[in-house]
């Protein structure tokens, strides 16, 4: 294995150990595929991109590490809707915004003091997730922009 799986510095293998995880070739892979490709991929779109390049990895091996990244805190698990879900790396707290129409996912920089706070009314917070569901402005624009020339 070659030192470009470890990311720079060493930075994504020191991330998975910090986390009492073994820096597998495959996990440094799904690491480095996620923190390369910030468009919040579902498990399929991260399985069909590494193993263009790795013929022998399994998607069971994808769901399996994914879970374990959730798990342990690396990543947050975003449902889109009942059977999807879509992967995002844990760096500053933030919001998510669905578009109902292209289904991208775009983050959301919220200053909210609820992402600071361990407990609320004496319940542990393991996990913040701030979801907001619409039409992204892309996709606004271009339904105004078609409503426009029919007029």
């Amino acid at each position: 294995m070659t030192d470009r799986h470890y990311g720079v510095h060493g930075e994504f293998r020191d991330l998975l150990c910090s986390k009492n995880i073994k820096p597998s070739y495959q996990r440094l892979l799904i690491l480095e595929y996620i923190m390369k490709n910030k468009n919040h991929p579902s498990a399929e779109i991260i399985f069909k991109n590494i193993s263009r390049s790795v013929p022998t990895l399994s998607r069971t091996t994808v769901y399996n590490n994914l879970n374990i990244f959730v798990r342990k805190g690396i990543l947050s698990s975003i449902k889109t809707n009942k059977s999807e879900t879509r992967y995002d790396i844990i760096e500053i707290p933030h919001a998510h915004f669905y578009c109902l129409q292209c289904k991208r996912i775009i983050d959301v920089d919220l200053k909210i003091p609820l992402y600071r706070k361990n407990s609320i009314q004496g319940h542990k917070i393991e996990e913040v997730q701030v979801q907001f569901r619409g039409t992204c402005r892309n996709c606004f624009n271009k339904k105004e922009k078609k409503t426009k020339n029919v007029l």
